[in-house]
């Protein structure tokens, strides 16, 4: 291989890399790649398993003033190495500078790449809060992903963090006034994280079809759940709320003077568990197991009638026949409703 005119800022990189570089437009520095603001992560890394070495980058972004006094006279002075991601195999340095006329010493920004005091790149911050908007993911696994990416593993207190200054800057965007229907649904769902579990609680516009607030929260107790609807419902109508069919979730709204319905889904899924170990069981006749069956047809046509005329209609006809109702099936809501 021959190195006739082989320029002098190569001296550290072999032929080929130094021509490839060369026709992708890289600007090189004292035998690095100049780092710019549109090479993040990625381009690095990409660089680096193209050509199968490590290579060495800087960030040199001086302009053409002194900072402090706005002399030309500044020269170089040497470098310091910035510890990315972590990572040992990651090569990035700052140039550093010196005025001569007014004497003060500083180094290069390197903001766009690496934020002041983190150790990790703003690519990596800013995925944990971008992934899990549109999934549920664990943070153990956010962190093998990124890894698997990056070759960087942020622990779980550091995703954690990233995840909560993503949704402070999701809220402190300026937002449009929306007013809400007044009619929600609400529904909590368990985020696993390497520690245990946190509470995904999540209110829904169920007119308008949006997502009215969606958070997460370390327990999900009856005050938590009170106040997570209370806060993202203040100067909103609040007229009526559906949810499974969780006990507490009763008091909690009768503490917000709120109507309260039971999901459909999940009513009929109880009363399917409840009458399954009695058609089961051998201490009931075929008769009564026939009238467990009978009742939870009525029942399930009034959850399924297509309008609210329909609706009554059946209910008005399942009131007539309250005495003959099995016992078990009078103390869900709907039943308790005919009693009444």
């Amino acid at each position: 291989m021959t190195t006739k005119n082989k320029p002098a800022q190569s001296v550290n990189l072999c032929d080929d890399v130094y021509k490839s570089l060369d026709d992708l437009k890289i600007q090189m520095k004292n035998s690095r790649i100049l780092l710019k603001e549109e090479m993040g992560i990625f381009t690095i890394l990409g660089l680096q398993e193209y050509f199968e070495k490590q290579l060495e980058f800087i960030i040199d972004n001086k302009g053409d003033e002194c900072r402090d006094c706005s002399s030309k006279n500044v020269v170089d002075n040497g470098t310091t190495h910035k510890k990315v991601n972590k990572d040992d195999n990651i090569n990035i340095y700052g140039q550093k500078y010196h005025c001569k006329n007014c004497g003060k010493y500083y180094q290069t920004e390197s903001e766009f790449l690496l934020p002041k005091y983190s150790n990790y790149i703003n690519e990596i911050r800013e995925f944990p809060g971008f992934t899990s908007s549109l999934a549920l993911i664990s943070r153990e696994n956010l962190s093998k992903i990124i890894h698997k990416f990056t070759n960087a593993k942020p622990v779980y207190n550091t995703i954690k963090n990233y995840i909560s200054n993503c949704a402070d800057k999701i809220r402190n965007i300026p937002k449009k006034e929306t007013i809400l229907s007044g009619y929600y649904q609400y529904d909590e769902e368990y985020v696993g994280n390497c520690h245990g579990w946190d509470y995904r609680l999540t209110l829904i516009d169920d007119k308008n079809k949006i997502i009215a607030a969606d958070e997460i929260y370390e327990d999900c107790k009856k005050e938590t759940v009170r106040k997570f609807i209370e806060t993202h419902t203040f100067n909103q109508p609040l007229i009526a709320i559906t949810t499974d069919g969780k006990k507490s979730y009763r008091s909690i709204m009768d503490q917000l003077d709120v109507e309260h319905q039971l999901c459909h889904a999940h009513y009929k899924r109880n009363i399917n568990k409840l009458i399954s170990p009695i058609l089961k069981s051998e201490k009931y006749t075929e008769k009564e197991k026939e009238n467990y069956r009978h009742y939870k047809k009525q029942i399930f046509k009034i959850l399924d009638s297509t309008t609210y005329e329909e609706a009554k209609l059946r209910l008005e006809i399942l009131k007539k026949q309250k005495e003959n109702i099995p016992k078990k099936l009078q103390k869900t809501g709907l039943c308790q409703k005919v009693a009444s």
